[in-house]
This record gives C-alpha cells, structure tokens and sequence, in this order.
C-alpha cells in the first residue's frame, strides 16, 4: 500500500509525486500527463482540492481553488503567446467557466438607484456556518436525495462508536460517495492539512458573512474560507478578486472574461441573437455575474425581454439567483411594476411612520392618492413647460410637426392668393376678420382624452419602441406619447412577471426591499396576490424589524384603507396566514402614558406589568390594525370579522390597548360589538396606565369619536358584556388604586380649562363639552352604585347561606348580638361616595343616620338625600 510520501508511475506514462495516504493521492503533490500539462497542488483521495497550478501544453497557466478535480473558486487563467501584454481571464470559476467577474456592468439594477427604499445591507446578507458538513457535490441542491445522507445516517457517522469495514476506502475510489465516520474524516484531514489542522478547526467555531445568498455562490465562499490558510505562494491574492476592481490587475481581459461581459451587456439591451451566440459557444455561463452579483436574467427581466429570458432558462439559467443585495429578478421586476406610488393608503404609515426621509411609508397628506399615471402626466407637463421657457417662447414639437404646420400656412396663405376676394357683405355674421388659423388656435384637451389616447397608442409597438420612461428619452414624445410608453412598459413587465412565475420563479427568494407578495398587497392587486399564493408565496415573511417595524403580510392587508382590504385578508387566511404573529413595534398613535408623564422607562413599565399581573405586551397584531383603522368602519368590521373566524386572539396587548380598547379609540362601535360577540373580555387589565375598555370609553381624548348619547351606551354595552365596575383600576403618578370612576374624574380634572373655569366663562363649545363629562361622570356613577348594590347583596346571601346559617340562627337567638351583627353584615363591601362615586383622593364620611353610606362632600350628600337615600335611610 502506498503510505507517506513517493512517486508513482502508471503505465499510460503519467507521473505523480507527492504524498500518499493509504493507497490514495491525498496532500501536496505534483501529477504530470503523458503529453506534458502539469498539475501542482493539492489532491484529497485521488481528486484535485484547494489551490493548485495547471499548465497546459500550449503554454496556458491556470492557478486557482479546485473542488472535486473542478475548478471551484477564485482563479486565474493566463494565455500564451501574447509577449510582455498577459492576457488574463479573472473571476470567480466554476469548472471551466467564469461565475463571477471583476467587472462590474454598467446600467445594472441597483436598490442604490431606488432611494424610496429602505435597504438594510447587515440584515440581507445569510450567515454561514463554516461547522456545518456538505457533500462535496458542487451542485448538489437537495443532499437528502443520497440515501447515507439522511438524517438518520448522519448521526451514525458522526458516532465514535460507528466503524466502517477495514480497507474500504481502498476499493472504493469514488469519495463523493464514500460514507465517512467522524475518525476516518479527522484522519483524512489531518493528513491534508497537515499543521493547518488546528487553525483550520478553530475557523469553524465562527461565521462568515455571505457575499451572495446563491447557495452555488455560499458554498464557493465557505470553500474559500476551508482552504484559506494555503493561500501561500500563489502569484494572486484571492480575496482581492472578490473585492478588487479589473483594472486593478495589470492585465487584459481574457476570451471568457470579454464573452461573459458581452453577455451581461447583451442580456439587458435585448440582443437575443448574440445571447444565443455566446450561449451556444460555450464562452460564459448563463449564471454569470458582475462584481455585485447581477447575472443575465435579472438584466434581461428588468428590461423586458422575453425572448432573453426565455433563452437564458432553457440554457440553464438559474432563475433564482440573486445578486449581492439579494435580489432576484421577480423582486426587481416588482419594484418597477409597483411604484411606491401605486401603492395604496395604509393605516401602517401612521404607526410606523419612523424613516419619513425615504418615503417607505409616508403619510399621504391628502386623503385622495393620485395614481401614478396622474404624477407622470404632471411631470412629463411640468418639464414641457421648461422645454418652452428655454426655447424662447416657441412652442415645443417636434421636425414632422413644424414641418406640417409650415406647410399647411403656405397653402392656406396660397389659396387666399389664387382666389377672388369676396364680394362685400352687410351680414356680420358672415365676416371673417381673424387673422389666426386653424393651427396656432389652443384647444382644451382633458386628461380623460390623454388618457384614452395612451392607451391606444401604447398597443402601437412603432410607437413605443425603443423608448423608455427610466432614461428620459420618453418626455421628447410629448404628454401623450410618454405616458403610452409607460403604459406599454408597465404592461410588458407584467408579462415578464407572469413568465418568470411559469418558468418556476420561487416567490420567497430575494426579498429585498420586500418579497413580490408585499408589492402586491399593498397595491391591493388582488389577481397578483392569487398568482403568488397559487406560486407558494409565503405569508410567514416579516419585515426588518429594525426599520420597517417588523411587519408580515397580513399586517399590511389588515391596514390598507380600501374595499379591496376586505378580499385580500380573506386570500392570505385561506393561504394559512397566521393571524397571531406578533409585530414588534411599540409606536402607537393611542400611546399615551397616563401614569408616568413622560418619566418611566421602558424598563420601569415592564416592572410594573409584572408587579400587577398585566398581560405582556408582545407587539401587535392584524387584528390590532383592524380595530386600529377609522376610515371606513364597516370594512374594518369585516376585516375584524374574519380574523377572529381563523382564531385571532382578541385580549393580546400592544402599547397598552388590547383590540378592543383600539376599536372603542377609534369609534368603530361595529368592532367594539364584533369583539365582544366572539368572547373579548371587557374587564381585561390594561398596560401602560390606560385601565380597562371602560377608563378608555370614558376618556375625553376621544371624545369627538362618538356623540354624549353614543358613549353613554357604550359604556352600557360593554357592561352588559361583563365589564366589571369595582374593578380596580391604578392610575396618576402616585399609581393610586380605584375604580373607573375615579380614572374618569382624574381624567376630568386634568383638564384645568373644563373643569376649574366658571361655567359662565365657557364658550358654547366649551360647555357642550363640560355638560356632557358630567353626564358622563354621572352614568359612571350610577352603574358603580348598582354593581355595590348587587355585590353586596350577594356578599350577604353568601354569609347566610350553608355552613354559615347554622351560626346565624344560634347567634340570633341572643337578642344583645341581634343587632350588631345585622349592622356588620350591612356594611357595603368597600367605602364609596353614594352619589358621585368617587373613593379615591377624597375624603368620605359616613351618613349621620344609617352609617351605611359615605359621602364625599355636602353637595353628594344633599343630591342623594333628595333622590333615593331618604327612601332607603
């Protein structure tokens, strides 16, 4: 067996010397072919691994990583016969062919070209896990199809106890699928690496941020990353191909660096013949990209061409790569086919209007959005406009029209040459005395004409070909022809989606700015929604926390203020959407801390969330927005509807409110009335120093909501639906204990306008606003006095009845305890005012009489002697 190092001479006439491990070529080494190339490097059982140099006969020198006896990593070619001019081809290889290039292509799609977008660069990059094993199968997309790759069969390898038989690895050569145990592979490597084996260990404790998210592209850089402590000797450094420029590199391209630039270039002007050309040659691969990640299809879709695209899949193109900021060519073409401007009005721009300056959700300031064919009409005007001022005064338009109109005022002028002058007329009305023609008159065209005619013209491929609306060329056309352009570009890209779904496009990858299924549902394009979610979209995708609030999908659906909102909550639940997937975002328009006054920390709230037993605040959810909106109440009401149908949670908290507390904020009494049908609890607990639905019914911030008659019966209805009265409530700085109708006089007094001035000083507005909080205050405190009432009636039936009975009936025997023992178990369950029911912050004093009611001050006391206490006394 050939052990340790030697040569070996075969019969065919091809040398290697090198090291040997048991019988295998494994370690540093230099194999040499009968007709002269040379292969120096490194061999892992029989096969080319890591850096080696490979010189052919001619005189060509390849120097670069290999995997698997292929080229599989950063690279140099450099031909022969060129003198002292080398003419090198640089990239990133995968077998014979580049991947990855220096060069980066110009009028390529960028997410720095669309600034409307927040793109976060640390959050789209994957990690990878250098400690994780791969089979050395360069294309191996689905490991689990090889049956000891299973999961099962993993853990038996990774056993110490798992011993193959002896001398397998002697017959079997094929190592790609030679199943190996956690010994024989440390062995193995031990013995290639040699005294980088340690170094190369301690690598896969820590991970590497990837450059590309193309699993082909992950699997090269943790490659690179394996076999980067052999990087010694070689004439290149290869980290700088991945981050250098060409011209870096004192040298000329190469033939498969120019056919593979050719093709970028090719692919995104929509030269399908020299696509094909280049394809059929075998010069570049269709999976080619720049040095920042953009490959052919991406080129190819973003501009429209079909017939490219068509011929990059059936070639091999894979067509979901994605370039460095990890975009695919189905979200790029979602990003021109959807405008931010197309998108519809969402109440997510108010909760989260965080990064204003980029305009990702930015609060419309008209009710009405103009559409985007509106703002190109205005724009393509506007720069008219200047077109004129810059001309002189002269009307703009273009060789044909002036030509025209030149012609036309010759022959009119001709005409009235030749022909004899009228005879005179005392008929004015047939005198014409304008020296005008019909050419210089302005005639008033609407923007439904404009509009009509676009789209005419835009089925017209003469017309609108060879334009496009990205580059400027369009506004020559004038309003009209540019707006047809767009209208043709906008329709062309909706085929190119249309085709790149047909062709196996997945949905889920590349979702940057947002995966295709955000763009559509925030457009509200309901026939794009079913195309995604018949394609596998997912509805599980959330946005960046970090700046976009951590939004899903069926958030942004809930909150779209539109009737198409209804339907599209309805496709994404039917797609298994869950409904109680958490946002966590903490910018609530109803946020108010009412307890702290701008003092407590976020820290200090969860304390004292956990001191009370409050619900956690874990973020919102689609039925937070749904309650949330106020727009139009009754697609709210349906929108509420279907998510408690599929299991919402009604109680969930965020920034204090619950759904229902939201829906009572917002006025929408059809939610207030859906919630508390499908089981919400109205005596629920709030955080942040809001109380419970009813300290938020009463609450004059929201007011304006509902008339003085409306509030005053929905504080009746949600106490029919078990909010309870007596339930304490914590409110003010000193976080002091009550009841709801304590919460509403704080609340009362802290308005010093309405509640210290003079009646008589009060506008009228003002005291409309004074009579109906004490109207209110005073509803509170009848229902508080009727739930005393019945609490303490069942407190005393309670006391007398079971066990207890027996004890009355012998203590009543006695007459000296008769009675006080009626007068203790007459005492009201805890001491309110009978007529305002206040109980906290004043001070109460008993009924003189009875000493079984309390009053807070002699006004009470006068007002409920006259209404019922001197009935009851």
């Amino acid at each position: 067996m050939r052990h340790g190092t030697g040569s070996h001479t075969w019969k065919s006439g091809e040398v290697y010397e090198g090291s040997f491990y048991k019988d295998h070529m494994h370690g540093n080494g230099c194999y040499t072919w009968r007709d002269g190339s040379t292969f120096t490097g490194s061999f892992y059982l029989d096969q080319k691994q890591g850096y080696g140099t490979l010189t052919f006969v001619n005189g060509d020198v390849f120097e670069g990583l290999y995997k698997a006896n292929e080229r599989f990593g950063p690279g140099v070619l450099t031909y022969a016969g060129h003198g002292q001019c080398k003419v090198q081809d640089i990239g990133w290889w995968c077998r014979d062919k580049l991947i990855r290039l220096c060069t980066r292509v110009e009028g390529a799609f960028s997410m720095h070209d669309h600034k409307e977008y927040k793109y976060f660069e640390e959050e789209t990059h994957h990690q990878i896990d250098l400690s994780e094993n791969e089979s050395s199968d360069l294309f191996a997309h689905n490991a689990t199809s090889y049956s000891f790759l299973s999961e099962q069969f993993k853990a038996a390898l990774s056993s110490e106890s798992t011993v193959l038989p002896n001398g397998i690895e002697i017959y079997s050569k094929d190592y790609e699928h030679l199943p190996q145990t956690s010994k024989l592979k440390k062995e193995l490597n031990q013995a290639f690496f040699g005294a980088d084996y340690d170094l190369v260990c301690s690598d896969k404790l820590y991970t590497v941020v990837a450059i590309n998210n193309t699993p082909l592209s992950m699997k090269i850089q943790k490659h690179i990353h394996t076999h980067r402590h052999q990087e010694k000797g070689l004439s290149f450094i290869p980290d700088e191909i991945s981050t250098k420029e060409r011209s870096f590199f004192d040298s000329k391209s190469g033939p498969l660096e120019h056919a593979s630039r050719q093709l970028l270039l090719c692919a995104g002007a929509g030269d399908a013949h020299s696509v094909y050309s280049i394809l059929k040659s075998g010069a570049a691969d269709p999976n080619v990209a720049d040095r920042q990640g953009n490959n052919p299809i991406i080129s190819a879709a973003t501009n429209c061409h079909l017939d490219v695209v068509n011929i990059l899949l059936d070639m091999g193109a894979n067509i979901n790569q994605v370039n460095d900021q990890g975009t695919s060519s189905l979200s790029a073409c979602h990003v021109f086919y959807y405008p931010v401007d197309h998108f519809k009005t969402n109440l997510l721009d108010q909760i989260h209007a965080k990064h204003p300056e980029y305009g990702v959700f930015e609060k419309p300031k008209t009710k009405k959005r103009e559409s985007i064919k509106v703002v190109n009409l205005r724009l393509i005007i506007l720069m008219d406009f200047q077109l004129f001022l810059t001309q002189g005064g002269s009307r703009p338009g273009s060789p044909c029209r002036e030509r025209r109109s030149s012609s036309i005022s010759s022959k009119v002028k001709n005409r009235r040459e030749s022909s004899p002058s009228p005879a005179p007329s005392d008929d004015k009305e047939l005198a014409f005395e304008s020296n005008e023609n019909v050419v210089d008159l302005d005639a008033k065209v609407t923007q439904d004409l404009i509009e009509r005619t676009a789209t005419l013209l835009s089925y017209n491929e003469r017309a609108v070909s060879g334009v496009s609306t990205r580059n400027g060329q369009a506004i020559r056309l004038g309003t009209t022809g540019a707006l047809a352009v767009w209208k043709a570009e906008h329709s062309q890209l909706r085929k190119t989606i249309e085709l790149l779904l047909l062709r196996g496009a997945d949905p889920n990858i590349g979702p940057v700015p947002f995966p295709p299924l955000f763009f559509a549902v925030k457009a509200a394009d309901i026939s794009a929604v079913c195309l995604l979610l018949n394609k596998g979209a997912s509805t599980a995708f959330r946005l960046s926390d970090k700046g976009l609030g951590g939004f899903n999908v069926l958030h942004v659906a809930s909150g779209i203020m539109c009737s198409e909102g209804v339907k599209l909550v309805e496709l994404l639940l039917h797609a298994n959407a869950d409904p109680n997937t958490c946002a966590h975002d903490r910018y609530g328009i109803y946020n108010k801390m009412h307890t702290c006054e701008g003092t407590m920390t976020l820290d200090d709230m969860h304390k004292n969330m956990d001191s009370m037993g409050l619900s956690e605040d874990l973020g919102i959810t689609a039925l937070h927005i749904a309650c949330h909106r106020d727009d139009n109440y009754k697609d709210a009401c349906d929108v509420t509807h279907l998510l408690l149908n599929n299991a919402a949670k009604p109680d969930c908290i965020w920034t204090g409110h619950s759904p229902l507390s939201l829906a009572i904020a917002s006025g929408n009494d059809l939610c207030v009335k859906k919630l508390l049908q499908f089981g919400a609890d109205a005596s629920l607990e709030l955080s942040d120093g809001l109380g419970s639905a009813l300290c938020v019914a009463s609450d004059p911030q929201y007011e304006f909501r509902r008339s003085p008659e409306d509030r005053i019966s929905l504080i009746d209805w949600l106490v029919k639906f078990g909010a309870d009265m007596l339930a304490p409530i914590k409110f003010g700085s000193k976080q002091s204990t009550g009841t709801v109708v304590d919460y509403a006089h704080w609340l009362f007094n802290k308005d010093t306008r309405i509640s210290r001035t003079p009646y008589h000083a009060l506008n009228i507005k003002e005291r409309e606003a004074y009579n109906a909080r004490k109207n209110l205050l005073t509803h509170l405190g009848k229902l508080l006095r009727e739930s005393a009432k019945n609490l303490d009636r069942r407190t005393t039936q309670e006391n007398f009845s079971g066990s207890t009975e027996k004890l009355m009936c012998h203590l009543l025997k006695r007459q000296e305890y008769a009675f006080e023992l009626c007068k203790f178990f007459r005492k009201p369950a805890f001491k309110y005012c009978y007529e305002c029911g206040r109980s906290v912050g004043v001070h109460l004093t008993s009924c003189t009489r009875c000493h079984e009611v309390y009053y807070c001050s002699r006004a009470c006391k006068l007002k409920a002697w006259e209404e019922r206490h001197k009935y009851e006394c």
